[in-house]
């Protein structure tokens, strides 16, 4: 009976750990020191006729910094018959390349897919992060919009 009765109190405190874990992203930079500076990149861009997949570079890392991509979202819509396939952001950390896949899912509406997914991707400074996204087919245009948020912290 003393165990049953222990079980809720730890079940709350694990619910107000976890909902502090999900509003951590949320605290403004200048809060954790003033050292971490905001950061939002957007591009949008085609996979062209002929071409199935298409790599987009979203921005360049500032020297000195390293950029915490915390939140992407993208809408990709493929033309009528076609769907969405992969959708990737790619960092490079030690000099290796990661591919992070990122869950385009249908809307609904026509051929159009959404990202929306919160992540934690590093990227070191001086290293190009980009966005990639594939299709079903290589004919037609398929229009990729892309953002990119999170924060850009002093390079270890």
């Amino acid at each position: 009976m003393k165990r049953a009765e222990r079980v809720p109190g730890r079940w709350r405190r694990m619910a107000a750990l976890a909902a502090l874990a999900l509003l951590a992203p949320l605290v403004p930079a200048e809060a954790k020191g003033g050292k971490d500076v905001p950061f939002q990149a957007s591009a949008s861009f085609l996979v062209g006729d002929g071409f199935s997949e298409v790599c987009s570079v979203l921005t360049t890392v500032p020297a000195g910094r390293q950029l915490v991509v915390e939140y992407v979202s993208a809408v990709l819509r493929p033309p009528f018959g076609q769907q969405s396939r992969l959708a990737s952001v790619t960092t490079f950390v030690g000099g290796a390349i990661a591919y992070h896949q990122v869950r385009a899912q249908p809307t609904g509406v026509f051929n159009e897919s959404v990202v929306a997914q919160v992540v934690r991707l590093n990227a070191e400074a001086a290293t190009a992060v980009n966005f990639c996204a594939s299709r079903d087919a290589h004919t037609g245009d398929m229009n990729v919009l892309v953002t990119l948020a999170g924060v850009l912290v002093e390079a270890p």
